[in-house]
């Protein structure tokens, strides 16, 4: 089975911004590749899209938001910036200096991982025996 990206860069643009017609390339290679690193962090994803216990467009959004972090550093990789003139100071802070792509806890849980099925008390109880 050949997988393929969740999101177009169609979804992309209507989120975020018009692309070039290069960008619309670039995002397609990286929708790509964020399809591709869901799958990793999220054991099942596909298989629980296609019985729809999750919305595809969960999938969609989420890999919309990682490109979009990954673009939008391209653009302005510059988050914050400090400047004093007496003594002279100067510093810039960047939100992804590599251009790393990541998806946020948030986005993971919005996709169901790191859901529990159970808890371990790792603490005994204190009416417990101990064996």
């Amino acid at each position: 089975m050949v997988q393929t990206a969740y999101a177009t860069a169609d979804d992309l643009a209507y989120r975020w911004r018009p692309l070039s017609p290069f960008e619309q390339t670039r995002a397609e290679v990286l929708l790509d590749d964020a399809a591709n690193m869901l799958r990793g962090l999220v054991p099942g994803l596909d298989a629980r899209i296609e019985s729809g216990a999750l919305s595809v467009g969960a999938a969609v959004a989420v890999s919309c938001a990682m490109v979009r972090r990954v673009m939008a550093a391209e653009d302005a990789p510059v988050t914050q910036q400090t400047d004093v003139w007496g003594p002279f100071s100067h510093s810039q802070s960047f939100g992804s200096p590599s251009g790393d792509m990541y998806a946020t806890r948030q986005e993971l849980r919005q996709l169901g991982a790191g859901r529990r099925i159970g808890m371990i008390d790792l603490i005994p109880n204190p009416g417990q025996q101990r064996r």
